[in-house]
Order: C-alpha cells, then structure tokens, then sequence
C-alpha cells in the first residue's frame, strides 16, 4: 500500500469520525428536548420561573422589565418595567401569582391577569433571591440588605423579618409548598431553617464558606444546601445535624431537590452535576459538561433534571442515566434554568439577552454535544493530510 492510500484512509477515517461528532444524538430521539421559541429582551436576565404545568413562564431582566408569557408562544401576555434590574422572579405553581425583586431595592406582586401590581414593598437592599408557595400565599425574600423577609399575598406588610447579626447578605431563599417553612442561606456560612409564625430560627447550621444556593422539599421535611466550601448538605426539618454531607472537588454553586425529597442534584464549580438518593450521600451519578454548572432544576417528580453552564450549553438528564438526553448550544452563558413539575417543559434566562423555551417531545432532535478538542484535532488533522496528498499527487505528476 503507498503512502499516498495510507493518507487517503486515515483521512476517510477522520472525516467519519468528525460526521459522529456532528450527527450523533447522545440518545435515541425517543426521549429529548427541543426548541419552541426564544424572546430577545433588552438586556441579561438573571431570573426565570415557570408554573408547575409549564403553561406560563415569567423573567426578569435588566432591561428593567419583567416579562409574562405562555408556553404557546414568545409573544409576551405582559410586561412591566420596574426602573431598576431585575434580579429575582418567582411564580406560584397554579400560575396564578408572580413576584419580582430588583436591584432598586423593591419586590412587587402581581396576579397573572394583570401587569397592575398588587402591591409593591421597598426593602432594605437588593431583592436577588424569591419563593412562593404554590398557592401564592407565602411569599419569601432574601435581600443584600442582610434580611429575610416572609409576607403573605394579602399585603406589603412582612409577617416578619430577620436580620443577619454578622451583616452578611442571603444569597438564597426556599419555601415549602404550603409556605409552612422557609429556608436560607447566607454569606456568613449558614443554612436557616423558618416556620411561617416567627423570624427566629428552628435551627441554623454553620458551614466551611458561604452557602450558595439552598431547596427545600414541597413537603418541607428535607433541606439541601450547596456552599463554596466544596460541600452539599442534607438535612431532616427536625434537626441541624446533616443527614450526610458529600465533597466535590470545587464550591457548589446550585442544588435542588425533588418533590418528595427522595433527589437531590447538585452542580459545581469542578464541571460537574450530581445526583443523589436521600438515604446515602453516594452518587447516583455524576456527569462531566464542558464548563463550571451555572444552574440547575430537577423536575418534580425527580425523573428529569436541566443544568446549564459557562460553556454556553443547556444539558438535559433523565434520572435513570447520567448519560445526556440532549444538549442544546444557546448563544450566551445561561444563567438560570426552571422546569415544570413532570419535566415536560424548560425554560433558561441567558447573558444573551434571551429566554428559551424548550419541550419535551418524542422523534425530535437536539444539537448534540460536540467535543470542542476533538473538532479542532480532527480538522487540523483533515487539512494537514488534505495538503499532504495533494502535494504527493502534484510531485507524482511533476515526475
């Protein structure tokens, strides 16, 4: 065999191998996400929300506006413009309540029929963390004010407050499905457990850094905690003491949790999402993407979790596997990932200015993940033995 054919099938081999990197779907398309729609807004949005049937989805931008949509369509039902940006949105499950919070130091209310607010209330600080209830009756804020502040849907007056006595601010809020408990955590390193009657904790626990991220299960019996100190911790609602505790190699930055509290996913800062049953702080499983974990919701059933990453990526996951359902290149880093609660639909805010939409369906196709390296390899590799063999057939010709 000459040199000449040797190249010539190393370089059929390549161009096959670049063909499966392109076309190959991680999985069958029996089960994957696609597209619906995308909106532009005017600036990044650092908060999305869905309702628990994915009919409605509410961000917030900062642009300064919040924007109400159906899962139908990109056309917006409303929009309102707060006059600062919007750091925080929440939705209530029945899709009947919307809160927003801003960096302008205000949180306002709406009912979903309507972009007239119901009431609005100025905080101490920027609104960068919300929960509601499912039925809306509860609403839960954490502010860079160093506070917590707990209302009812009635009124901007809170029901309580409670104040950091270290000053630190409350990087994340979460609240049970009947608003009975509110969790928290903060920059001065702890975890805080509230019932909806007072402001002074059921308990607190401190960690090794500041607590990033915080979920607290519909029935509110099981708390999970990500910190910076490279740490996700469970918990029982009965007590402080850490059902299990797992080190990842790099902070924590987002976990979530399912329904029951049965799940528990994690993403950090290594590349890596987790997932763990309640009873054992052993991984299910644990995936490698191609950039530090941005965000991420599990659905809430437990049977489908999203994340998103710096790499620009939105990954989908089916409990069962660790292997990616799809993977879809957006045109930003995506900021924050809501999902409905059987896992049909996602919605992503991105530092493109963009909403996504996206659907479960049956036969459709995602754009899969590609290995960056292997690309790039792969076609110098092309190009080199494409000059490579042109030059033998211009010197065989030559002679």
């Amino acid at each position: 065999m000459t040199k000449r054919s040797k190249y010539l099938i190393l370089l059929v081999f390549l161009l096959n191998l670049l063909t499966l990197q392109l076309l190959i779907q991680p999985v069958s398309a029996a089960s994957t996400y696609r597209l619906n729609w995308s909106y532009l807004t005017g600036d990044g949005i650092y908060s999305v929300a869905i309702s628990a049937d994915g009919q409605y989805v509410v961000t917030g931008s900062y642009d300064h506006k919040i924007y109400l949509f159906q899962k139908s369509s990109n056309t917006t039902l409303w929009t309102y413009s707060t006059g600062s940006d919007v750091e925080s949105v929440a939705i209530s499950a029945d899709g009947q309540y919307i809160v927003a919070g801003t960096d302008g130091y205000y949180i306002y209310f709406f009912q979903r029929t309507s972009n007239t607010t119901l009431w609005t209330c100025l905080t101490d600080g920027t609104v960068n963390r919300l929960a509601i209830s499912a039925n809306g009756q509860y609403i839960a804020a954490g502010s860079w004010g160093h506070t917590v502040y707990l209302f009812q849907k009635t009124s901007n007056a809170t029901l309580w407050t409670y104040h950091s006595s270290t000053d630190d601010d409350f990087k994340s809020v979460a609240i049970s499905a009947d608003g009975k408990y509110i969790a928290a955590g903060s920059n001065d390193y702890g975890v805080y457990l509230f019932d909806n009657t007072s402001s002074t904790p059921l308990w607190s626990y401190l960690t090794g850094d500041e607590v990033m991220s915080v979920a607290i299960s519909a029935n509110g019996r099981y708390i999970a905690a990500g910190s910076w100190d490279s740490k996700i911790y469970f918990f029982q609602n009965t007590s402080n003491s850490p059902l299990w505790t797992y080190s990842a190699d790099f902070p924590v930055v987002t976990v979530a949790i399912s329904a029951d509290g049965q799940y528990i996913a994690a993403g950090s800062d290594d590349y890596r999402v987790y997932l763990f049953q309640k009873t054992s702080n052993t991984t299910l499983w644990s995936q490698s993407i191609s950039g530090n974990v941005q965000s991420l919701a599990i659905s809430a059933d437990g049977q489908y979790i999203a994340a998103t990453g710096d790499d620009n990526y939105v990954y989908f996951f089916q409990r069962t596997s660790s292997t990616l359902l799809t993977s879809y290149l957006i045109h930003g880093i995506g900021s924050i990932v809501a999902i409905s609660a059987n896992g049909q639909y996602v919605a992503v805010g991105c530092l493109d200015n963009q909403v996504y939409f996206f659907s479960r369906n049956t036969g459709g196709t995602g754009v899969p993940f590609v290995n960056p390296g292997l690309l790039v390899i792969a076609l110098i590799a092309i190009l080199v033995l494409f000059y490579r063999t042109k030059s033998q057939k211009l010197n065989f010709e030559y002679q």
